[in-house]
C-alpha cells in the first residue's frame, strides 16, 4: 500500500511526521491488542498481522528506534506515549469506518474490519470529523470496542454484565458477547453497542428493559451483554414493578387465565409471538394441552392459537390472585 502523500498529518491536534502504511499497520495492531499497558506478545502480534515472527521482531526493533514502542525481549512490545498518540489517531478512523460499513452498508464484522484496514490510512482529519458527525458521534465500534476521542484517547470504562444492573438502573451497551445472529437481532431491537438501556422490571426468568423499544430478555442473555453503568437514576428511568410472581405460560393449567407480562424470546420467534397478540397486558386463557404435552391451545385477544411448549416457555405471565380460574358456569 502506498504511503500517504502528505508530509504531515495531525495526531492528537499536533502535527507529526507521516508514518508509512506498514508502520501504521503495526501501531494500530498493537493499539487494538493492548490491555492496561501490558506488553503485547510478539506471537500475538504476528497472528494479528499475519506475518512471520521473524519479520515482526525486525519491525518492532525499528519501531523502537523511532521511539514508537518499547521492546522487551521474551515479553513483547508496548506503545510509548508517542506510539499511543499515533495508535489512537489511526484506530479512531478504523472504528468509525466499521460503524459506517456495518450500520449503513450492511457488511459483516469481518468484511467491515478488512475494508476499514484500507480506509483508515486514507482518511483525512476533515473526512474523519464529517464521518463522526454523520454517525452521530458514536462511542463504540460494532464489536463494542471504544472509539478513541480527539485529544482524549480511549477512556477507561468499568463494564459489568447487564444482568447485574439493579431495578431502575441504566447502562450504556459496550459489548455483545453472543453469536453474530443473536447480536444482529439485538441490534435490530435497538440494543447494539452505543445504545442506552434501562432495567424497568425483574422476574425470576429475566429482565424487562426499556431502550429504543421495550422488551424482555432472559437472565442468561443479559449476562452476555456488557454495559457501562450510566448516571441516569431510577427516577429518570421508566419503571415496571418487580414481578416475582411471574411464571412461564407453559406452566399455566388448562382452564386458567393470566396476564401477559412480556416475551423473553428473541428475533423472529419473539416477533411472531408479538404479532400473534402476546404483548404486555394481553389476557390469555389456556384451553387444553395435547396428550403428549405439545402443542398447547389457548385464546389470546379473542383468537384461538396453538403454541409449542418451547414457545410458551418464552412468554412470561402473571396469574391473578384467584389462580386464574374462571367463574362458575363460564366454561
Amino acid at each position: 500500500m502506498a504511503d500517504q502523500s502528505a508530509d504531515f498529518y495531525s495526531c492528537r491536534d499536533r502535527p507529526v511526521p507521516t508514518l508509512s502504511s506498514a508502520v501504521q499497520d503495526y501501531i494500530v495492531a498493537i493499539a487494538r491488542l493492548r490491555v492496561d499497558g501490558a506488553p503485547v506478545p510478539l506471537s500475538q502480534l504476528a497472528a494479528e498481522l499475519g506475518n512471520s515472527p521473524v519479520s515482526v521482531n525486525e519491525m518492532c526493533r525499528k519501531l523502537e528506534e523511532q521511539g514508537l514502542v518499547v521492546y522487551q525481549p521474551y515479553k513483547g512490545v508496548r506503545l510509548t506515549d508517542e506510539g499511543n498518540r499515533h495508535g489512537d489517531y489511526i484506530l479512531r478512523r478504523h472504528r468509525l469506518w466499521e460503524v459506517f460499513l456495518v450500520e449503513y452498508l450492511g457488511l459483516s464484522l469481518d468484511e467491515a474490519h478488512a475494508s476499514s484496514c484500507l480506509l483508515e490510512h486514507a482518511t483525512s482529519d476533515a473526512l474523519a470529523a464529517r464521518l463522526d458527525r454523520f454517525l452521530g458521534h458514536p462511542l463504540m465500534s460494532p464489536e463494542g470496542q471504544p472509539i478513541p476521542q480527539p485529544g482524549e484517547g480511549i477512556p477507561r470504562m468499568a463494564l459489568m454484565p447487564l444482568d447485574t444492573l439493579g431495578l431502575g438502573a441504566c447502562g450504556l451497551i459496550h459489548h455483545l458477547g453472543v453469536s453474530e445472529g443473536v447480536a444482529a437481532n439485538l441490534r435490530a431491537e435497538g440494543m447494539g453497542p452505543g445504545s442506552t438501556v434501562c432495567v424497568t422490571g425483574t422476574t425470576p426468568s429475566g429482565l424487562f428493559l426499556r431502550g429504543a423499544t421495550e422488551m424482555a430478555i432472559t437472565h442468561e442473555l443479559a449476562r452476555q451483554i456488557w454495559v457501562e453503568p450510566s448516571a441516569t437514576s431510577r427516577e429518570e428511568a421508566p419503571e415496571r414493578p418487580s414481578t416475582p410472581d411471574a411464571v412461564a405460560l407453559a406452566v399455566v393449567e388448562p382452564g386458567q387465565s393470566a396476564e401477559v407480562l412480556g416475551v423473553t424470546g428473541r428475533g423472529p420467534v419473539r416477533q411472531r409471538l408479538l404479532d400473534m397478540g402476546f404483548s404486555p397486558g394481553a389476557q390469555v386463557r389456556v384451553l387444553r394441552t395435547a396428550p403428549l404435552g405439545d402443542p398447547i391451545e389457548m385464546v389470546v385477544r379473542g383468537y384461538h392459537v396453538s403454541l409449542r411448549r418451547s414457545e410458551a416457555e418464552t412468554v412470561l405471565v402473571r396469574l391473578p390472585s384467584d389462580g386464574g380460574q374462571p367463574p362458575p358456569g363460564s366454561r
